[in-house]
C-alpha cells in the first residue's frame, strides 16, 4: 500500500519482492499471486521525463542568464562586470571599430 509521502519506486519494489516471496514460500505450488496492474513502467517513464525537463529548464535559465549578464552579441556589454574586459575583444561589424575613439581603418589619411 502506498502511503502519503512514500517513494513510489521503493513501494513497487517492496511489493514485487513480497509477491515473489509469497509465490515461492508461503502459498501452495498450484496457487500464485499474479499482479494485474503494474505501474512500474509508468513511474519510471514519468521520472525520466521530469529529469529531462528539469535539465532542459536549467540549461535554458543558464543561457538566458548568460545573455543578460554578458550582454547581447553585437552590443557593448556595459551591464556586465566584465564589460570593460570584453569590449575590446568583440569583433567589429562592417569594418568599423567598436571603440568610438579609435580611427576608422578604412579611412585614408590625407
Amino acid at each position: 500500500m502506498l502511503r502519503t509521502g512514500e517513494k513510489t519506486q521503493d513501494v513497487l519494489k517492496a511489493v514485487q519482492a513480497k509477491t515473489q516471496e509469497l509465490n515461492t514460500t508461503v502459498l501452495p505450488k498450484d496457487v500464485k499471486v499474479v499482479p494485474f496492474y503494474d505501474r512500474s513502467d509508468l513511474v519510471h517513464e514519468t521520472v525520466l521525463t521530469v529529469e529531462r525537463n528539469l535539465l532542459r529548464g536549467m540549461l535554458l535559465v543558464i543561457a538566458c542568464a548568460s545573455t543578460v549578464i554578458l550582454g547581447r552579441v553585437g552590443q557593448r556589454p556595459t551591464g556586465s562586470p566584465a564589460g570593460p574586459l570584453l569590449h575590446p575583444a568583440l569583433p567589429s561589424r562592417g569594418g568599423r571599430s567598436r571603440r568610438p575613439m579609435a580611427p576608422d581603418p578604412h579611412q585614408r589619411c590625407p
